[in-house]
């Protein structure tokens, strides 16, 4: 769908969104195309054959966790790592195997803090959430185990099937709201919340969980837009929550907002999209790598299929969802002036390829948008900041000529998603291009050149998206204008 709007002197912006009635194409390669992990578990009918049920991506140790379901002591939990052949293993830290056994049915795991070999796991039937420690290869410690089955709709085989955990740091920035519409944030100090997704009726259940006490506090209710849920993976470079569902054979993405259902106790999740799965098997287990890992438009997931036998592991390794297009976030300042160049920096880098800039949690940052090596004339510019990555493109003409390809839209696109949540701009230009978004003001901000530092830097970890438009005398148009590069900051532990 397109639609026009007008930034300052008449910019036309197309936005590029999808009015498909039905689920989107699976945005990745065939099945026949992935690539089959399952024999790395051992030769012959391995332990991946038979009930491979969930998986997670650890970004920070770059470890895919998967567990087995079944009555102990056949449940299992791996942790597999990149070989550096172009593969993954199992991990064998010390000469150790990476392998736990005896979960009960764990149908679902998770990690909370990246930095722990700690996993959390939902065993269906108990419907209790346990933590265990797994630092020690073939040994687990169950920490805590949390009973949460009052709350969960257990039906005869149809029990809680999934985990994922959310840092606060996400639901302040998405604005996730408690049963009572109240702004949510964790207080049992874990610094996020554990989201449950059940197969009778697909919702999703919100849990605050204590590891010091082994209480929680239970926090509501949230629809989704299936009756079933297979797993769920929350993306910390997104902000968005992939969710699973086998008996539709879909994979539906959610932004954690919600909106109250009359008469009703329990939320409905907004959907942002929902794409098909790849194949119509029992797919029950889903891990998506870091949009950092973008090349090219392009990132990895991966797959369980529950007795897929020969097939239950599968990496895709051409998931475009949560990547820009490849030249999105590269801009055209300077196109038509000597070549592009990079105007927008976050602690004097553009990102390098992946346009990612990493900074530690409190380390200073500072943003500085340079002007047009060909002139900027007046300096004239805006700037914006999205909370999560580049997802949703829209290109920026004015009477057909392109000034470029931002990675998110803006508010002069207030039907598009993800809005941008704060706003920067010059001297003439028009404060339209912020619409209701909270502007800032550093000094000296004026017109470009300019910089301005946040000495104590974020106190939490977070991914923002800042990209903008520089008066340009360089510009690929008549107009002067071009779309600056975009860059990822990402503030990690």
């Amino acid at each position: 769908m397109n639609r026009s709007l007008f930034f300052g002197m008449s910019f036309v912006i197309l936005g590029i969104a999808s009015l498909a009635r039905g689920n989107d194409p699976w945005p990745a390669e065939s099945l026949a195309n992935a690539t089959n992990l399952t024999a790395i578990e051992g030769p012959g009918a391995n332990d991946f054959y038979f009930d491979l049920s969930s998986a997670v991506w650890n970004s920070e140790t770059r470890t895919l966790w998967v567990c087995r379901n079944g009555p102990s002591p056949d449940s299992k939990v791996w942790a597999l790592v990149e070989d550096g052949a172009g593969s993954f293993e199992v991990s064998a830290p010390g000469g150790l195997r990476a392998e736990w056994t005896g979960f009960g049915d764990a149908e679902a795991l998770t990690q909370a803090d990246f930095a722990e070999d700690v996993v959390y796991v939902m065993a269906e039937g108990e419907e209790r959430i346990k933590e265990y420690d797994l630092s020690t290869p073939g040994v687990q410690v169950l920490n805590n185990d949390w009973n949460t089955r009052p709350y969960l709709p257990l039906s005869g085989g149809l029990g809680s099937e999934a985990i994922t955990f959310v840092p606060d740091s996400f639901l302040t920035a998405i604005g996730f709201v408690d049963a009572n519409g109240l702004p949510y944030t964790s207080t049992q100090g874990m610094g996020g919340v554990m989201m449950v997704g059940h197969q009778n009726g697909g919702a999703i259940y919100v849990f605050d969980l204590n590891r010091t006490t082994g209480g929680f506090v239970y926090v509501g209710e949230y629809l989704t837009g299936d009756t079933e849920t297979a797993d769920l993976e929350f993306d910390r470079s997104t902000g968005l929550l992939y969710v699973l569902h086998d008996d539709a054979d879909s994979l539906e993405v959610l932004d954690l907002t919600s909106t109250a259902v009359v008469g009703q106790t329990y939320r409905q999740f907004t959907s942002i999209e929902t794409f098909d799965l790849p194949s119509v098997d029992d797919y029950e287990g889903i891990a998506v790598v870091d949009a950092a890992d973008c090349h090219n438009g392009e990132r990895s997931l991966f797959l369980t299929i529950d007795d897929g036998g020969a097939t239950s592991l599968l990496w895709f390794k051409e998931f475009t969802h949560g990547c820009p297009p490849p030249d999105c976030l590269e801009g055209r300042v300077n196109d038509a002036g000597g070549g592009r160049e990079d105007v927008l920096l976050v602690n004097g880098s553009a990102g390098g390829a992946n346009r990612d800039v990493v900074v530690s949690v409190g380390a200073p940052v500072q943003i500085a948008m340079n002007a047009s090596s060909s002139g900027s004339g007046a300096g004239r510019y805006v700037m914006w900041v999205w909370n999560g990555g580049a997802r949703n493109p829209v290109d920026i003409l004015r009477r057909g000529e392109l000034l470029g390809c931002m990675g998110n839209p803006t508010p002069l696109q207030p039907a598009e998603t993800p809005q941008p949540i704060r706003c920067l701009h010059g001297v003439g230009i028009p404060g339209a291009v912020c619409g209701g978004v909270t502007r800032i003001h550093p000094p000296a901000t004026n017109a470009v050149p300019w910089s301005f530092t946040i000495a104590n830097g974020f106190p939490a970890p977070i991914v923002l998206t800042v990209q903008g438009i520089v008066e340009d005398l360089g510009a690929a148009n008549s107009f002067g204008f071009s779309v600056t590069n975009g860059v990822r900051l990402r503030i990690t532990p």
